[in-house]
């Protein structure tokens, strides 16, 4: 398994525990969890070439974006009702390499904040059939660099 490249779990009833991996295969670079999370396990920080990430009803409590933020090689990250929370805020420095960013079904969402210096690269913004949000705060030049954008036009407001 040392070669392995992609990872896909699920679990349909009970939550994931993947703590328990020690080693995990260095190689992975698309993975995705399907399921409910105490938490992020530890071992995917270690995932120096991880490429795409996918998080579904995962519902953590803790905001993924705060563990998640420094992996080198991130490219692609999904959320599907990952977070239970009602803020997500990126800081500056986060996510460097991130093109692709998709955030659906976090049913408890109110806001999403997105600085300027965070996600330099960005290309793609999705936020979708999140009932409760109310505002996606965007650096203005974060916005302008977008290539696509799905995100309610009535919801955004810019920052300078």
């Amino acid at each position: 398994m040392e070669n392995l490249s992609s990872l896909y779990v699920e679990s349909a009833n009970e939550f994931l525990d993947l703590n328990y991996v020690k080693k995990s295969p260095q190689m992975i670079e698309n993975l995705s969890l399907g399921g409910r999370l105490h938490n992020i396990p530890e071992w995917i920080l270690s995932l120096k070439g991880l490429f795409k990430l996918e998080l579904k009803w995962s519902q953590l409590s803790k905001s993924p974006l705060e563990v998640l933020w420094d992996l080198p090689s991130l490219k692609v990250l999904h959320l599907h009702d990952a977070y239970s929370g009602e803020v997500l805020e990126f800081r500056a420095g986060w996510f460097l390499e991130l093109r692709i960013l998709v955030i659906e079904q976090c049913r408890w969402l109110k806001c999403v904040v997105i600085p300027g210096l965070a996600v330099p690269k960005l290309q793609m913004l999705t936020i979708g059939n999140c009932n409760c949000l109310t505002m996606v705060r965007i650096a203005a030049i974060t916005l302008d660099h977008l290539k696509k954008t799905n995100v309610p036009e009535h919801l955004l407001e810019f920052l300078d």
